[in-house]
Formats: C-alpha cells, sequence, structure tokens
C-alpha cells in the first residue's frame, strides 16, 4: 500500500470539464508540511511562540572561559582604555583653575603656611598645645562644629564668683527659657485653622491660562480694586467734610445767642399759648372701661411671658448645638496638619488685629497676568511675583515671625543747639555801646595807593592777571563781537548781552583758523530723521561751536551712517545737497573732542548733543542753561525752549524759520553770560572746589647749591 498522500495524478482526461477536472489545480502540499512541523513540535517540547521569554533565553554574566582565553592569547597589547582606567596614581591630578601661590610673598611677610617637616611641630598643633597649657582643661574643650544651644545650662563652673575675694560682684541672672518658646505658632488666619507653607495657586495666573478661569480673577481682583477706591473717594469726602465744617467753625464768632435776641427785630408778635394748653383734656373713664383695660394688660404680659419662656428654651437649645460645633471644631483642628489643604489658593480671610505688634500683616501682592502682558513665547515671559517676598509674608500669617516696620535709617542721638556766649555782644544794650565806641574811633583813612615806597625805592605792585601769550602767527583781523567787555570782567549786573546778527558765518567751515577758542566754548548740534521711525530715530547732521564772545569757532556738516528717511528741512535748514561736502562722523568727533579738551561747555540740553556725537565731557565743566532754575521758571518748572528763553531774556527772535545751529550757539552762550555768577554759584554748590595737594617728596625739589667755603690756614 502506498504511504503517499500527495492529491492524485491524472494523467489522462478526456474532458476539461469533467467532475474530477477541478483536482488538477489544487496543492495541498504547504497545509500538510506545516500540520507535520506542528506536531512534531509538540511532541518534542511544545511550539516556541506559546512559551514565555525566560524559558528561551539565558543571560550570561560570566561568559565562557574557553572565549577569554583564545582572545587573550590573539590580544597580546591590552586596550587603552583599560590601561587609562587601571591606572592609580598618588599624585592628584591637575587642576585647570588659577590660583596664586601661598607660598610666593612680597619678601617682607613670611608665607602662612611653609613646608612641614618630619621632625618640627606644626603651627596649628603648637597653638593647640598652647591654649591646652593655658586653660589646663583639655577635655573640656569645645570645637566649633558642635549645636550650640543658647537656653542650656553652664556645665562649666565659674570660679570667678564663687571666690569670696570677689563678694561684691553681684552674680549674673540664669537664662530662663521662655514659657512660648514650645507653643506652636498662632496662625493668623480668622477661623484660626493652620495656613500652609506653599499653596496651589489660582489656575487664572498662569502664563498661558485658560480664558474662563483668568476671566474670573481678572473680575474678582477688578471687584476689590473698585471697592477699595469707593472706600478711598468716601474716605476723602468725609475729610473734606471735616475740613468745611473746620473753615466755617473759623469764621463763626463763638457767641450763644439767647431767644430775645434771635427774635425779629427784636420783639415778639403776640403772645401765644403753650402748646399742652391747646390740647384736649382726656374725659374720666368707667369702671367698665378700667376692668376691661385691666383684662387686656394682664393678656398682655402672659402673652409676653410665654414669648419670653419660648426664646429662653430655643436659646437653651442653641447653645448646646454651638457647644457640640465648638468640640467637633476642636477634633478636627487637632486632626489638622500644617501642610495640608494646599490647594485652597492664597486668599485666607486674615484676623482684623495681629499679635504682638501695631504693624499690618502686608498685603498679597496682586500676581494677575492683564490682556496686554499675555505672551504666546517663554521666551517673552517675564515670572510675575517674588519667592522671598511670598515667603516671608508666608511666615507671619503663619504666626512664626511679626509684623514690623522696617528700619531704613537708623535713629540718631538729639544735639541740642545752643547759642555760644559771644552773642550778648550783639544784644540791644552791648551793640549800642559798641557803635559809639566805633563812632569814636572812627576817622577818615586814607585809601591805598598803587604805588608803596619802600627804604626810598619807589616799587610798583604786581598785577594779579596773567597776561595773555603773544601769537605771533595769528593775523590782526578786526571781528564782530556780542558785546565789547572781557570774558574775566562780566558780572550779574551788567546789561544782557546782544547778538550780532549781521555778522555773516561761513558754513561748513570746520575749524576757524582766526576764531580763539578761550575758557569757554557753546555748541548746538542739528539732527535728521533716520530709519523706518524717522520721529523718534535722530542722526547727527550739523555741529556748531562758537566762543565766549560768540565767534564762530567750528561748524561742519556731519555724514550719517544710517539711511535718511526725513531731512526735516523746514525746522533744521538741511537738504541732500549740503551732504555732498560733508565730513565724517570720526572726524567730527576728532574736531570737536580737541577743541572741549579742558575747556567749559555751554549748551541748551547739552547731553542730547553729546549723546549725538558719541563723545563725553565731565560734568564739572557742562552749564545747562535748560537747567537753570530762573530760566525753568518760564515754562513751569520743565524744561524751556531756547527760542523763548532768547526772546524773554535777550529781546532777540531766533528759529524764525529753518533752524541755524550757529545762531541757537550764540543765544545759549549770551544766555549764560547773562547769569554768569548764578551759573557759577549754582555749579559751586554741586562741584566745590577741588583743592591739589603736592606731594613731593624731598628728593624731587631741587637742591639749593651750597656755597664753598675756605679755611685759612
Amino acid at each position: 500500500m502506498s504511504t503517499s498522500v500527495d492529491a492524485p495524478k491524472q494523467f489522462k482526461q478526456p474532458s476539461r470539464k469533467g467532475k474530477k477536472a477541478w483536482r488538477k489545480n489544487v496543492d495541498i502540499t504547504e497545509i500538510q508540511e506545516g500540520l507535520r512541523d506542528l506536531k512534531d513540535a509538540e511532541i518534542t517540547g511544545g511550539l516556541i511562540s506559546e512559551k514565555p521569554s525566560d524559558q528561551l533565553f539565558v543571560l550570561d554574566t560570566v561568559g565562557d572561559e574557553d572565549v577569554r582565553k583564545s582572545i587573550a592569547k590573539k590580544q597580546k597589547k591590552p586596550l587603552k582604555s583599560d590601561e587609562i582606567l587601571a591606572q592609580r596614581s598618588m599624585i592628584p591630578a591637575l587642576d585647570g583653575r588659577k590660583r596664586g601661590n601661598p607660598n610666593v610673598t612680597d619678601g617682607v611677610i613670611e608665607p602662612k603656611t611653609k613646608k612641614p617637616k618630619s621632625d618640627w611641630v606644626s603651627r596649628k598643633e603648637y597653638l593647640r598645645l598652647k591654649q591646652v597649657a593655658k586653660e589646663g582643661n583639655p577635655l573640656g574643650k569645645k570645637t566649633g562644629n558642635e549645636f550650640y544651644d543658647p537656653w542650656a545650662e553652664d556645665t562649666e563652673p565659674s570660679l570667678t564668683y564663687d571666690d569670696p575675694r570677689f563678694d561684691f560682684l553681684q552674680k549674673p541672672k540664669p537664662k530662663v527659657e521662655p514659657v512660648t518658646l514650645k507653643h506652636a505658632p498662632i496662625s493668623l488666619a480668622a477661623n484660626g485653622k493652620p495656613i500652609p507653607s506653599v499653596k496651589m495657586p489660582h489656575a487664572g495666573t498662569s502664563y498661558n491660562p485658560v480664558f474662563e478661569e483668568w476671566d474670573k480673577l481678572l473680575e474678582t481682583h477688578g471687584a476689590k480694586a473698585v471697592e477699595a477706591e469707593k472706600l478711598r473717594l468716601a474716605e476723602e469726602a468725609k475729610e473734606a467734610e471735616k475740613q468745611r465744617l473746620i473753615e466755617e467753625a473759623k469764621n463763626d464768632d463763638g457767641e450763644v445767642k439767647s431767644d430775645d435776641e434771635s427774635a425779629w427785630e427784636g420783639f415778639e408778635s403776640e403772645y401765644e399759648k403753650s402748646e399742652w394748653l391747646n390740647k384736649k383734656r382726656p374725659e374720666r373713664k368707667t369702671k367698665t372701661q378700667r376692668n376691661k383695660a385691666n383684662r387686656r394688660k394682664a393678656a398682655e404680659r402672659q402673652a409676653k411671658w410665654e414669648a419670653a419662656r419660648v426664646k429662653r428654651d430655643a436659646q437653651a437649645e442653641h447653645i448646646l448645638k454651638i457647644t457640640e460645633q465648638v468640640k467637633q471644631r476642636e477634633l478636627e483642628r487637632e486632626n489638622q496638619s500644617d501642610a495640608d489643604d494646599s490647594e485652597e489658593g492664597d486668599d485666607t480671610a486674615l484676623r482684623r488685629k495681629t499679635f504682638g505688634g501695631k504693624k499690618a500683616v502686608p498685603e498679597q501682592p496682586l500676581e494677575l497676568v492683564l490682556p496686554d502682558e499675555l505672551q504666546d513665547s517663554l521666551r517673552l515671559l517675564k515670572p510675575e511675583g517674588n519667592l522671598l517676598d511670598d515667603r516671608f509674608r508666608t511666615l507671619i500669617v503663619q504666626g512664626k515671625l511679626e509684623s514690623r516696620t522696617p528700619i531704613t535709617q537708623a535713629r540718631k542721638a538729639r544735639r541740642q543747639i545752643t547759642e555760644k556766649w559771644t552773642a550778648k555782644d550783639f544784644r540791644t544794650g552791648n551793640w549800642k555801646k559798641l557803635q559809639a565806641t566805633l563812632q569814636k574811633d572812627s576817622t577818615v583813612k586814607r585809601k591805598p595807593s598803587d604805588r608803596g615806597s619802600g627804604d626810598g625805592i619807589v616799587k610798583k605792585r604786581k598785577l594779579t592777571e596773567k597776561q595773555k601769550p603773544y601769537n605771533q602767527d595769528a593775523k590782526p583781523t578786526k571781528r564782530k563781537r556780542m558785546t565789547d567787555k572781557k570774558e574775566n570782567g562780566d558780572s550779574a549786573d551788567a546789561p544782557a548781552p546782544k547778538i550780532e546778527t549781521s555778522s555773516r558765518h561761513k558754513e561748513n567751515e570746520g575749524r576757524s583758523p582766526t576764531a580763539e577758542l578761550g575758557k569757554y566754548v557753546a555748541m548746538d548740534c542739528e539732527m535728521v530723521g533716520v530709519g523706518p521711525n524717522p520721529d523718534s530715530d535722530s542722526a547727527l547732521a550739523r555741529v556748531s561751536i562758537v566762543n565766549y564772545n560768540g565767534d564762530q569757532v567750528y561748524d561742519s556738516y556731519v555724514r550719517p551712517k544710517e539711511m535718511v528717511t526725513d531731512w526735516r528741512t523746514h525746522v533744521s535748514g538741511i537738504a541732500p545737497k549740503h551732504m555732498v561736502e560733508a565730513r565724517s562722523l570720526e572726524h567730527v568727533q576728532k574736531e570737536i573732542a580737541d577743541i572741549m579738551k579742558d575747556r567749559i561747555l555751554v549748551g541748551h540740553a547739552v547731553s542730547n548733543d553729546l549723546d549725538a556725537l558719541l563723545l563725553g565731557h565731565p560734568k564739572r565743566d557742562i552749564r545747562d542753561t535748560s537747567k537753570h532754575a530762573p530760566y525753568r521758571r518760564i515754562a513751569g518748572g520743565g524744561s524751556p525752549r531756547l527760542k523763548i528763553l532768547a526772546e524773554e531774556f535777550l529781546g532777540i527772535k531766533i528759529q524764525e524759520g529753518a533752524h541755524s545751529s550757529v545762531e541757537d550757539a550764540r543765544a545759549t552762550m549770551a544766555l549764560y553770560r547773562r547769569e554768569k555768577d548764578a551759573f557759577e554759584r549754582e555749579h559751586l554748590k554741586k562741584w566745590p572746589a577741588r583743592m591739589i595737594v603736592d606731594n613731593r617728596e624731598k628728593g624731587d625739589q631741587k637742591k639749593k647749591k651750597k656755597k664753598k667755603t675756605t679755611r685759612k690756614r
């Protein structure tokens, strides 16, 4: 019998449409092989796909010894990583951080740490032994690392106070630990409930909050702010009413008027009967009416007594309920901890009166992001609140700290101001006597002349004024000046200097070859708009400097580095054609810095001009007319305009059309010269005169030549 299980084969088929023709195209060999393999797997131990992983795999933690030996034979040289890990050196590794060498000194002071020697005792050990020998109690020495208890009893015996020689000394009082130190802190919450150290914040305070939570928090804080504003307005109205009553009381003479004085024209019209005489007198009641009234009163008393009894019973029941509630609250309070209920938020109602001080608890800061402050990126997020302030307020609310007023300035000792004894000379009687004495001694004295005689030789006084050095290169040219006064001869009482508007100046001349600089210079600049926002962004386009007499020292157009988007020709007078021969900013900076060096700079809002030039100047050498107090009164305390100051104090009109920096600089210098003394007095208050101390050593001074002397033989 054949053992083949293959499909029957038909080598001869009379027709493809017969009943058995389908068996030719059916092949179940693969299925039969799979079933055979499945049965074989079940016989040998089970299916692999149904077994757990721990039965299929084993973790080898030891390794094969034969494989290790074979690898060691092939690899004679160990790996570099194994060499590095196997290194164990007694010398520590080098540190990359730079440290100072303690052994290197200046040669005078020896280093504290020296190289230790085997047969020497270290300085630390020497000091310890010295202290032990001095105290005589090496075991009782406490180390600095021990915990210090301020209320602990002193274990060391006090030998000083037990000595009979010191009986007169008062013994120190022992330290007594306060009873409240062991008590738990009392919370400032109105309900007496402990407040947790950290509370869950409201969902609306998130940097990206849900709109409903944020809107709810915004409405809550808005309502609180409205109520606070209403209270403030009510307090203001009450205070205003109080002040009004005080003013009315001041105008009143305080006299009390009687009825006779207040009557019209001093007399009454006629005698009027009293009000009680006009009332109708009641008639006498009958016995029936009196009995009826008595019965009604008795019924009212009975009803009143019944109502009082019912009220007492209700109060007794209410007292029992309150007692049970108090007991229940005490039990709940004992079971509560200080760290629970952290999800309640930080809006706990506090007591009206705090413990231990008069200072109220600081208000909780408002940590609410407004609509215009909401950010859509963590990069733009700004943290709200302060952890230190929050923790400090939490400790106060928990009752662990007291709320106190911060002391910003320490209290100073009171000084009593007394009048010197020399003041008695200026009293009325003494002053008259002194005047009489001065009148007797007063004689007409002759003024000293400029020449003084000494030993028959006429000597001239030395002039204090220094003569200016003669400049041979300077050409003698006639220049128009603002005034004929010299720089050193100006005074506050002199009339305001006038600006010579007819003098022509050369535009874009640069440094003037003829004008003298002097000690004072005035500067003014003109700007143009640059960038996408020309109204707020400006760049330097022209700078002018004049000297003390108003002569032009420097004038130049400056080529801006940014793209000019607004020339402001109607204001600055600068057009694109002026930039053809304009100088660079670096060139102008160098020349301006040369001019301003060691000179006093005058200007109107001169800080803006220095910022535009990217230059600095010592504040001690700056005089700003926009900050002068008499000039600021014109603008009501603010910064005045140069045009208004020139018209008000100098009587001239400037800036009628386009501005001229030379004209503005001259007006600024004229304003300074008008109030020069006031400027300097005000400046000396802020910047006192500096004293230069000459610390030259004796060796630096010139040695005097000694005359040679010869001895006679």
